[in-house]
C-alpha cells in the first residue's frame, strides 16, 4: 500500500497538481497552497508557491520542524509529514524545496470529492454577504481554494465584516470562468486562517429558484469536470494563467 501511494505523489508531481502545506494548531494554524513540479532535485520535492506566502513559508523553513502537506488524487486525500527545505526564485517563479516523504497516508476517500484548484486555473471569485432582506452588505475579492457540486473553499482578504460571520449567514458567490459570471446563493460554515492576512471561508451551496439558476448549475458542472480531469491527468491541456 505505500508504495502505491508514493505512486499517487509521482502522478501529482507529474500533472504539476496542487496540494497544501498545514502547520501550527488552533489560532496559531496556517496553510499555504503549492503546486508541485516536474522539476526534479536530489533532495527532494519542488513545489510552486505564491509571492504573498514568502514570508510565512520561511518562517516555516526556519522553525525546522514538519509539516503537514496534503493532496488529492481522483476520489483520495493523501497526506506526509516532511521538512520544508529552502527556497528560492526561479524564472521569476517561488519554488520550495521539500524533504522526500518517508511515508504517505490516505486519510479520505470521498464519495463527493473536493477538488483543489490550481493557481493558474483560469476561474476568478467574489463573495457577497447578505443581510436577512437579501440586500448586500459587503462584496470581497476571493481566491476558489477547492469545491464541488455541494459547496467550497474561498480564501479571502482577512476583515472585520468577514470574521463577524455567524453560522448559516446567507451569502452570493460569483465563479467566473471563460469570460462569463455566474452567481450561487449559499451558507457561511465555517472560517480558518490561511496564510499572512487571509482566511480560508467554507460555504455550502443552496439550491435557487431563480430560471437563470439552471446555466448557472451547468456552468459548476463544467467546471467540476475540468478539474476531474486535470485531477485524473486524461492528457487535457492544461488551462493557461490568469490573473485571478
Amino acid at each position: 500500500m505505500a508504495d502505491a501511494n508514493m505512486e499517487h505523489l509521482k502522478r501529482a508531481m507529474q500533472r504539476e497538481s496542487p496540494a497544501v502545506i498545514t502547520a501550527g494548531d488552533g489560532p496559531a494554524r496556517r496553510q499555504v497552497m503549492i503546486q508541485f513540479e516536474v522539476l526534479k532535485s536530489s533532495e527532494g520535492i519542488v513545489a510552486q508557491f505564491q509571492e504573498k506566502d514568502v514570508v510565512l513559508v520561511q518562517r516555516l523553513i526556519d522553525a525546522k520542524k514538519p509539516v503537514v502537506i496534503w493532496f488529492q488524487s481522483e476520489a483520495k486525500m493523501l497526506q506526509f509529514s516532511a521538512m520544508l527545505l529552502k527556497q528560492r526564485l526561479h524564472d521569476g517563479r517561488r519554488l520550495l524545496l521539500i524533504e522526500k516523504p518517508s511515508t504517505i497516508s490516505i486519510v479520505d476517500e470521498r464519495h463527493k470529492p473536493r477538488w483543489l484548484v490550481p493557481a493558474n486555473f483560469p476561474l476568478t471569485a467574489k463573495i457577497q454577504v447578505l443581510a436577512p432582506d437579501r440586500a448586500v452588505e459587503f462584496e470581497s475579492s476571493a481566491v476558489v481554494w477547492d469545491i464541488n457540486m455541494d459547496g467550497a473553499s474561498l480564501v479571502c482578504p482577512s476583515n472585520k465584516q468577514l470574521r463577524g460571520l455567524v453560522k448559516e449567514a446567507w451569502l452570493k458567490v460569483m465563479l467566473k470562468t471563460a469570460g462569463t459570471e455566474y452567481w450561487y446563493p449559499a451558507l457561511y460554515r465555517h472560517m480558518n486562517p490561511a496564510a499572512e492576512q487571509t482566511m480560508r471561508l467554507g460555504v455550502q451551496f443552496i439550491p435557487s429558484g431563480d430560471p437563470s439558476a439552471a446555466a448557472a448549475h451547468e456552468a459548476l458542472v463544467k467546471l467540476i469536470d475540468e478539474l476531474d480531469q486535470l485531477c485524473k491527468g486524461s492528457g487535457q491541456s492544461k488551462p493557461a494563467a490568469n490573473a485571478a
